[in-house]
């Protein structure tokens, strides 16, 4: 049986994508759900609430809000977000920001203040 070479570059391109760069730990690709400046601005809305005394949930109602204000996917990024280690709003900064928040060009907002010392 003969294959496409799309077909199997299409295969292999998955194959090297998903690859774990670490044992129990999923690679990181490029393939977000929404932009890196959307992506960002979550971060920055969670970092600045969790700030202002916010207590998670345990569900995305800040994430929703801010996905669904955006007209943004807003069960794909759920979805994603959940890939990356995320089931409520305080997972996203805990989780998702340390693997994400550099390649987004995310900065806490307590690394802000730390740098103007």
């Amino acid at each position: 049986m003969r294959y496409s070479r799309w077909l199997l570059v299409a295969v292999l391109g998955a194959c090297v994508r998903n690859t774990p760069t670490e044992p129990g730990k999923a690679a990181m690709t490029d393939d977000l759900p929404v932009s890196n400046a959307d992506l960002r601005a979550l971060f920055e809305l969670l970092d600045e609430e969790s700030g202002n005394g916010y207590e998670c949930d345990h569900g995305f109602t800040l994430t929703r809000r801010f996905l669904a204000e955006r007209r943004l996917p807003v069960e794909d990024v759920l979805r994603w977000l959940g890939e990356n280690g995320a089931g409520c709003d305080c997972e996203v900064i805990f989780n998702v920001e340390q693997q994400w928040g550099a390649h987004v060009g995310f900065e806490p907002e307590e690394s802000k203040v730390e740098g103007k010392e």
